[in-house]
C-alpha cells in the first residue's frame, strides 16, 4: 500500500499520506517443510519450516552472507564438529556399539546431526544478519555448510525409503534456496524429489517441492516461474485438492505483486477473485476475508482512478465475515482492514474521514496488541472447513494444513511481528493527523517520533526463534523503509510550519538511514527524498539549488512526443509546480518557459483525483499567468474551494494572501480587512513564519489606507519581528508590482 495525497509547503509542495505496508509480498503463505529428525531411531518430523520472504533485495544483506555452496565429494560419513551438546553424545555414540555388537546407524546419526546444524546456525541467524564482524558471518556459513554436507552425504550414500528421501531432498533444497546461490542444484533436487513424489503417490511432499520450485525459479527467471505456477494452479484445480488451490493462488498473488504493470495487477486479481469464489463455495470465511483484504491491497497499489472505492468494495466483502465464529479470534485481519480501511480516506484525501478512521484504529489496536493470538515471529494461521488433499494417496505428517490445539485445519502466513504492526499503526496515525498538525499540538510529530521509536527498539532486541539471514535481513529491512517514510513524514511535518532547522536536522538523519538500505532502496522512497531536500532548499531561500533538484530526472515528468506519459507520478507533477513558482519571477533567465510548462502539466492536473494538486496547480496559474481579472477571479476561487474541501489550511492561507493582496490593495473597506485578517488568522494557526509575515504586512496596508496609523505601525512591527525568524535569503523587502 503505497499512496499519496498532497498538502502545500509555502513555496513547496509535499505528499500528504504515503502508506507503505511490507514491500512487495503482502503475506507468504508458510508451506510446512519437515527437517529431518529422529526419535527412537525413527523417522520422524519434529519442527517446520518457514519460507524465506522475498522482499528484501538480494544486495541488501553482505554478500558474504549468501553462500556458494559445493557439496563434499565424499560418500560415507563425515567427520564434522558437533553443534550442540545433544549432537555431541551422539556423534560420540557412534563410535561405540550398543548391546548387540550392531553399529550405529550412521545414517540416523548425520540426519540428527544436519538439524543441530542447522538450528545452532538459524538461532545465531538475527545476530549474525545485523553482525559486523566477519567471524560471526563465517561460523554462521561454516555450521550451514555442514549441515548440507550431512545431507548431500545421506542422499549419495544410503537407498532411502521414498518418503524419507523425499523429505531429505526437500529439506536440502529448502537450505540451498535459503541459504545460498545454487539455484541450480536446488532445481534439480526439487526435480528429482518430484519426480520420486509422482512414481509414490507422495501428493503433498509433491506439492510443497512444487511451491518451492515456483519460487526458486523466479529468483532466475520470472516468467519461467510465472507459467510453472500457472500449470501447477490448473492440475491442482482439475484434482480439487482446496488446500493447495489456496496455497498456490496466494503464491501467484504474492509473485504478481513484485511487478508493477498493469498486467501483473490484473493477474493477482484475478487470482485473488478466483480465491475468493473458491473460499465462498467451500464456506472457508476467513480465508474469503483474507483474499478481499489482499484484493483491497492491490487496488490500492493500482494507478487506477477509482482504486480506492475498488478497495473500499473489496473491505466490504471482507468486513462481512468480521462476525463469523471461526474469525472472531483474528487480530491480523482487523488490522490489516484497519490499516486499509485508513489508507483508502488517505487516499481519497478526506482528512475528516481519515481522523474518525484513526481514532478507531488506536482504540482497536490498543486492545488487539494484547491479543494472545500474536505470534512472536509474526505468522498466522487461518482456518478452513475443507481439510482434505488427496483421496487414496499418502498424505502423512508434511501437511500444508497445520493441526493446531483445536483440531482445526489451518493454513499459515508470514507477516509482521506485533511490535512492527504496532510501528506501522503509529505511522499511519502520524500521517492522518499531519495536515492538522500545527492546528492540533503538533500530534503528527508525537505519533511519527514514537514510530521511530517502537522501530528503534526493535533492533535493539533480536528476533526471537531459529531464522534464517535471509529471513531476518528482510525483516530487517522493512523496517528501515518504514523508518524512512516516518522520518521522512516529519520532516515534512517541519516545513510545514517553516521549521527548517529541525528539517534540515530530520533530512540528515533520513539520507543515514537511507543509505543503509544500499542499493536497494525504492525508486518512490528516492524520489521523496529528493523532492524533500528541494522544498528545504526552496523554503530556505536557495531557489536555484532547488529548481536544479526538481529537474532532477527522478522527479521529471516523462513525455511521450509532446505529451505527458501515463506513468507520471504525482511527486512529479508537484515538482514540477515548484518549478513554476520558482521560474515565474519575470528576472529569472527561463522566465520564458513557464507557460510550456504550465500547459504540460494543466492536462494533469485539471482532473486529478487529488484535489489538492488541483487546488496547487489553480493557484499557481492565476499567479504565474496574467490572465483577466474574470479568468484570475476563477482560479482563485477553484483553488479555495478544492483547498477547502480536503481541508488544506495551508493552500487557503496562501490563496487567501494572493487574492488578499490582488483585489484589495490599496482598497478602503469593511471586506478589505475581513480578507486581511482571516489570511494573518490562518497563517498564524497553521505556525507558518513566512506566510503570517506577509499577511501582518498586507494587513498593516489596510489599516493604513483606512488611518489607523496606530493599528497599523503595531501590525507592521509583528510582520518584521516574524520576518527576523525567516532564513537569510527569505529575509527581504519587495515593493509591490
Amino acid at each position: 500500500m503505497a499512496y499519496s495525497s498532497t498538502s502545500t509547503e509555502s513555496y513547496g509542495y509535499y505528499p500528504n499520506g504515503h502508506v507503505s505496508a511490507r514491500p512487495n509480498a503482502p503475506f507468504e503463505v508458510q508451506v510446512y517443510v519437515p527437517p529431518i529428525s529422529t526419535l527412537q531411531q525413527q523417522h520422524q518430523v519434529h519442527a517446520a519450516y518457514q519460507p524465506q520472504p522475498q522482499n528484501a533485495p538480494s544486495n541488501f544483506y553482505p554478500p558474504q552472507q549468501q553462500l556458494a555452496y559445493h557439496p563434499p565429494p565424499r560418500s560415507e560419513a563425515p567427520h564434522l564438529p558437533p553443534a550442540s551438546n545433544q549432537a555431541a553424545a551422539n556423534y560420540d555414540s557412534a563410535n561405540t556399539v550398543n548391546g548387540a555388537g550392531t553399529p550405529v546407524d550412521y545414517q540416523v546419526l548425520l540426519l540428527s546431526l544436519a538439524e543441530d546444524y542447522l538450528d545452532a546456525a538459524h538461532g545465531r541467524g538475527a545476530m549474525v544478519a545485523l553482525a559486523t564482524r566477519a567471524s560471526e558471518v563465517e561460523q554462521y556459513k561454516r555450521l550451514i555448510s555442514f549441515g548440507l554436507g550431512c545431507l548431500e552425504t545421506v542422499l549419495k550414500s544410503w537407498r532411502l525409503q521414498p518418503r524419507l528421501e523425499a523429505r531429505v531432498l526437500l529439506r536440502y533444497a529448502t537450505v540451498l534456496h535459503e541459504e545460498t546461490e545454487n539455484d541450480l542444484e536446488a532445481e534439480t533436487a526439487l526435480s528429482k524429489g518430484i519426480t520420486l513424489c509422482e512414481r509414490n503417490r507422495l501428493l503433498d511432499l509433491k506439492y510443497s517441492m512444487q511451491y518451492l520450485l515456483a519460487r526458486v525459479m523466479y529468483k532466475t527467471s520470472r516468467k519461467a516461474s510465472l507459467k510453472y505456477l500457472d500449470g501447477v494452479i490448473q492440475d491442482v484445480e482439475a484434482l480439487q485438492h482446496i488446500a493447495w488451490i489456496y496455497a498456490f493462488r496466494f503464491l501467484r498473488v504474492s509473485l504478481s505483486l513484485k511487478g508493477s504493470s498493469s498486467h501483473d495487477v490484473h493477474t493477482a486479481l484475478f487470482s485473488l477473485r478466483s480465491l475468493s469464489a473458491t473460499a465462498r463455495d467451500f464456506e472457508d470465511t476467513a480465508i474469503f476475508g483474507l483474499s478481499s483484504a489482499l484484493e483491497a491491497i492491490t487496488h490500492l497499489r493500482s494507478s487506477a482512478v477509482d482504486s480506492a472505492e475498488q478497495a473500499q468494495r473489496a473491505l466490504a466483502a471482507a468486513r462481512s465475515i468480521q462476525l463469523n465464529e471461526a474469525t472472531g479470534q483474528f487480530p491480523q485481519l482487523r488490522a490489516l482492514i484497519l490499516f486499509l480501511d485508513l489508507s483508502c480516506s488517505l487516499q481519497e484525501c478526506n482528512v475528516t474521514q481519515a481522523a474518525l478512521k484513526s481514532q478507531t484504529m488506536r482504540a482497536v489496536m490498543d486492545h488487539t496488541f494484547t491479543d494472545s493470538h500474536w505470534r512472536k515471529d509474526g505468522s498466522f494461521s487461518v482456518p478452513m472447513n475443507f481439510a482434505e488433499v488427496s483421496n487414496g494417496a499418502s498424505i502423512g505428517p508434511a501437511s500444508l494444513a497445520d493441526q493446531t490445539y483445536d483440531g482445526v485445519p489451518r493454513i499459515t502466513f508470514t507477516w509482521l511481528p506485533a511490535r512492527d504492526i504496532y510501528a506501522l499503526a503509529y505511522f499511519l496515525c502520524g500521517v492522518t493527523m499531519r495536515p492538522k498538525n500545527a492546528f492540533d499540538h503538533r500530534k503528527a510529530e508525537e505519533y511519527l517520533r514514537e514510530g521511530i521509536k517502537q522501530v528503534g527498539e526493535t533492533y535493539k532486541t533480536h528476533d526471537q526463534g531459529l531464522h534464517s539471514v535471509s529471513f531476518v535481513a528482510s525483516l530487517h529491512y522493512w523496517r528501515k523503509e518504514l523508518e524512512c517514510y516516518m522520518r521522512l513524514h516529519l520532516a515534512f511535518a517541519f516545513c510545514a510550519r517553516t521549521d527548517w532547522t529541525s528539517a534540515l536536522s530530520i533530512l540528515q538523519d533520513l539520507q543515514v538511514t537511507a543509505n543503509e538500505l544500499g542499493s536497494g532502496i525504492p525508486e518512490p522512497l528516492s524520489s521523496l527524498i529528493l523532492y524533500l531536500t528541494g522544498t528545504i532548499h526552496q523554503g530556505t531561500g536557495n531557489v536555484a539549488a532547488a529548481l536544479e533538484i526538481y529537474q532532477h530526472p527522478l522527479l521529471a515528468l516523462r513525455l511521450q512526443g509532446n505529451a505527458p506519459a501515463q506513468n507520471y507520478s504525482e511527486i512529479a507533477i508537484i515538482a514540477a509546480l515548484n518549478s513554476i513558482l520558482i521560474l515565474r519571477e519575470p528576472s529569472h533567465p527561463s522566465h520564458r518557459h513557464v507557460e510550456t510548462l504550465i500547459s504540460t502539466v494543466e492536462p494533469l492536473c485539471l482532473h486529478h483525483a487529488n484535489k489538492n494538486i488541483v487546488s496547487a496547480y489553480q493557484l499557481i496559474r492565476a499567479t504565474a499567468i496574467n490572465s483577466s481579472i474574470i479568468k484570475t477571479k476563477e482560479c482563485l476561487q477553484l483553488a479555495l474551494n478544492h483547498a477547502k474541501s480536503v481541508a488544506n489550511h495551508q493552500l487557503t492561507c496562501i490563496t487567501l494572501n494572493f487574492m488578499s493582496w490582488k483585489f484589495f490593495r490599496g482598497v478602503i473597506s469593511e471586506q478589505a480587512e475581513k480578507s486581511a485578517k482571516a489570511a494573518t488568522t490562518l497563517a498564524r494557526k497553521g505556525h507558518d513564519s513566512l506566510w503570517t509575515s506577509v499577511a501582518d504586512g498586507m494587513l498593516a496596508n489596510t489599516l493604513e489606507v483606512q488611518g489607523r496609523f496606530a493599528e497599523a505601525e503595531a501590525t507592521k512591527q509583528q510582520a518584521v519581528l516574524m520576518a527576523q525568524v525567516l532564513p537569510p535569503a527569505m529575509q527581504r523587502t519587495q515593493t509591490d508590482r
